[in-house]
């Protein structure tokens, strides 16, 4: 393979992991721009699971640390979603949110959280 090619290959792989950048911490968390979604509930009930995200990393062997890489592996199973999948992983996430929900309301959250983790922020913020 020519340099220039691997320079390319390289350049494209950093370009998606930058697309698919998502906050690590909660200082990172608080200076995301939600501003672009339709109403301020939405994007509370966002915000909050990402930060019960980033909190359920707390506490965990280095080696299971990235939760939103979790995420983006995992799909809850068929007929159950979210809402009904016993996974220890999203039963914790679920612990670690603040904002009330009910059935609905979680499965909405970790549906948007799950499309976020699988396609980067920038693919979500064109969705509004």
């Amino acid at each position: 393979m020519k340099k220039i090619e691997k320079y390319i290959l390289l350049m494209v792989y950093h370009a998606k992991n930058m697309a698919l950048a998502l906050p690590k911490t909660l200082s990172e968390l608080n200076a995301l721009d939600l501003s672009f979604m339709k109403d301020s509930w939405s994007a509370d009930m966002i915000r909050d699971g990402m930060r019960a995200v980033i909190m359920s990393e707390e506490g965990l062997p280095s080696h299971q640390k990235d939760i939103w890489k979790y995420l983006h592996d995992y799909s809850p199973p068929e007929g159950k979603g979210f809402m009904f999948c016993d996974d220890t992983v999203v039963s914790r996430i679920c612990t670690k949110m603040e904002v009330g929900h009910s059935g609905t309301s979680f499965g909405w959250t970790m549906r948007n959280l799950e499309f976020i983790a699988k396609n980067g922020l920038d693919a979500y913020r064109e969705k509004f």
